[in-house]
């Protein structure tokens, strides 16, 4: 992951009701309900996730 936690791969958008434990190395991905961002993870160099962020609908 570049500086300040941006992702070197990509941020992936989705709806599904939970995100996974692993996914692509080094990028992000954000869950959406309704239309608003409910949740972001991101994962290592080796697709691990080490962050997560939730948010209030």
């Amino acid at each position: 992951m570049g500086a300040g936690g941006v992702p070197n791969h990509g941020i992936k958008r989705t709806d599904a009701r939970n995100l996974n434990i692993n996914g692509d190395p080094n990028s992000k991905i954000q869950r959406f309900k309704n239309g608003r961002i409910v949740q972001e993870r991101w994962y290592d160099e080796k697709g691990r996730a080490i962050r997560n962020r939730d948010y209030r609908l």
